[in-house]
C-alpha cells in the first residue's frame, strides 16, 4: 500500500500489477498486463513486488532473471537487476525474489539461489550490484544479538528507519529449523568467506531471545511459551525474522 491508500497487487497468472482503491473499485495497470515474455512491457513471472515514494513499482520476475521498474504512467518497465541470464556474477541474477527500495534510492534484491542479498543505485538503468554474501550478524557478549546467515535468502522487507530485515529459509537444522545467531564473534568468523579483496563481513545486529529453551534438530517452529531456542551456550534459534535488527555492516581482513 503507497502513501496515499493504494493497494497493489501482482497477479502471477495474467502477469501483471494493478493498483486499487479500498473500497474495492476496479483496479488500474500499473506494469505488465501484456502477457508472459522478456519483452520490457512483460514479466515472465511476477510475484513480490515494491512501491517506492514517487509510485513506480518493483518486481522481481523470476524466471527472468531480472527485477523491471516501472514508472507510474509508463506503458513499458525498465530492467534494473540481472536480465543477461542466469548466473551468480555481478551482473546476473538466479532466483530473484524480494526486492526493496530505501529512502535513498537505493535497490535491494534476494537472489534466492546464489545465497546473496545485491544492492545498487535505482538511478542507473542496471544496478552496479554489490552483493552482501558469507555474512553473518555478529553479537557483543551480554547483548541480545548474534549471528545470522544469508543462505536461501527469499524475502526482503524494509522498516520505517530503512533498516534492512533479512528474512530467510532454513539455515541450520540442529537446534530447530530456523536462523542461527552466536554471541561468539570467532564462532561466526568461522562461516564468512573472504572476497576478491580478501575481505570479510559480519553485521552487528539486535536480537529478541527474551524466554528459550534447549533446542533439538526435530523442532520446526519454537515450543509453546517460548521465543527462541539455544544450544545452551552461545547459539540461538529464532523463526522469524522480525526478532532481528540490523545495525552495522562491519567489513575486515
Amino acid at each position: 500500500m503507497d502513501d496515499r491508500g493504494f493497494l497493489y497487487v501482482s497477479d502471477g497468472c495474467k502477469r501483471e500489477v494493478r493498483r486499487f482503491k479500498v473500497d474495492g473499485s476496479q483496479g488500474t495497470l500499473m506494469a505488465g498486463g501484456n502477457g508472459q515474455g522478456h519483452g520490457l512491457g512483460q514479466f515472465n513471472d511476477i510475484d513480490f513486488i515494491f512501491v517506492d515514494r514517487d509510485h513506480s513499482v518493483y518486481g522481481s520476475d523470476d524466471s527472468g532473471r531480472r527485477v523491471m521498474k516501472w514508472m507510474e504512467g509508463a506503458n513499458v518497465g525498465q530492467v534494473v537487476a540481472g536480465g543477461d541470464g542466469y548466473g551468480s556474477d555481478a551482473k546476473r541474477l538466479s532466483n530473484p525474489n524480494g526486492v526493496v527500495v530505501d529512502g535513498m534510492g537505493t535497490v535491494y534484491v534476494a537472489d534466492g539461489w546464489n545465497h546473496r542479498i545485491v544492492y545498487g543505485n535505482s538511478s542507473f538503468n542496471r544496478l552496479s550490484q554489490k552483493q552482501l554474501t558469507g555474512c553473518r550478524f555478529r553479537a557483543n557478549s551480554g547483548e541480545n544479538a548474534s549471528s545470522y546467515s544469508t543462505h536461501n535468502t527469499s524475502r526482503l522487507g524494509l522498516d520505517a528507519t530503512f533498516h534492512v530485515s533479512l528474512f530467510v529459509k532454513i539455515t541450520g537444522t540442529l537446534y530447530g529449523f530456523g536462523v542461527y545467531f552466536s554471541s561468539d564473534a570467532a564462532y561466526s568468523h568461522g562461516y564468512t568467506k573472504p572476497n576478491a579483496n580478501d575481505e570479510r563481513c559480519m553485521f552487528l545486529a539486535r536480537f529478541i531471545i527474551e524466554e528459550t529453551t534447549q533446542g533439538n534438530n526435530k523442532m520446526e517452529t519454537r515450543p509453546p511459551g517460548f521465543d527462541s531456542t539455544t544450544d545452551g551456550n552461545h547459539i540461538f534459534v529464532t523463526y522469524h525474522g522480525a526478532q532481528a535488527l540490523v545495525e552495522y555492516l562491519i567489513t575486515y581482513k
